[in-house]
């Protein structure tokens, strides 16, 4: 794969939150762009995922790639509530109507499903949720595997401390667990998105973070087939495939 073109960070304001950073790579000229909003706590580069989409759309699509956590320290993030999340998500639309883009394609990770589904003013020519929880997620997350590891605190009172597998922390205040508890079922963002969007839930076979999922009603769905959460390995392939020549269709 060729590099990315230079990634220029940008300064976005989110009100009437304080302003964070995106990066954005691809031609400055460009018609296209792809807007990706990655889940809980991790770097914008959603562990490569998006890094990766960014590089092989990079001759014909700008892309849009905002903090949804705010950087600690280069292995500690902190997570941000789900409300500033979505104003955040507003921000980087603003951006790219701006610059007067004509397609427009949001590709969502895991919670910042949650974060796209709930913000205002969606309109995009594609919508796709990747491994995007259902059901009540709020009670789901908080019984995932993470939660056990040692060095991980689960506070929901208080602040917590999520330890990952790769050794990088996200710190987690109460104000995001109150505001993610009230949510109940999720499905309902996802019927409002789908009001004004083409959506598209996109499974992990093997997802083991939220576990086998039951398709929304009334929502396109596709699986891949020995994907794990984060879609790694061959199972990468095969969702940027269907990506790819979904999103080609209004290329």
């Amino acid at each position: 794969m060729a590099n990315l073109t230079p990634i220029r960070t940008e300064t976005l304001s989110p009100h009437p939150y304080p302003d964070f950073q995106a990066d954005i790579s691809g031609p400055l000229n460009a018609q296209n762009a792809l807007l990706m909003v990655h889940g809980f706590g991790v770097r914008n580069d959603s562990r490569g995922m998006f890094t990766e989409l960014a590089e092989i759309t990079d001759s014909w699509a700008m892309s849009i790639r905002g903090n949804m956590a705010d950087p600690i320290d280069g292995h500690t993030t902190q997570a941000v509530p789900f409300a500033e999340q979505s104003a955040r998500v507003e921000a980087m639309l603003n951006y790219a109507d701006k610059d007067g883009l004509a397609q427009l394609a949001v590709v969502c990770h895991s919670l910042g499903c949650l974060s796209v589904a709930r913000s205002r003013g969606v309109v995009a020519s594609q919508v796709y949720l990747l491994a995007p929880p259902m059901g009540n997620a709020f009670e789901t997350f908080i019984q995932t595997p993470g939660w056990q590891r040692p060095g991980s605190k689960l506070n929901l009172a208080g602040e917590s401390t999520l330890e990952r597998k790769d050794g990088s922390i996200t710190k987690v205040a109460k104000e995001f667990w109150d505001e993610f508890e009230k949510f109940g079922k999720v499905e309902r963002f996802y019927a409002g998105l789908g009001k004004e969007n083409k959506v598209t839930v996109i499974f992990a076979e093997e997802d083991q973070v939220w576990g086998e999922q039951t398709a929304p009603r009334g929502i396109r769905t596709e699986t891949i087939e020995g994907a794990d959460h984060d879609f790694r390995g061959t199972a990468r392939k095969k969702l940027f495939n269907f990506l790819l020549q979904d999103i080609k269709r209004w290329v």
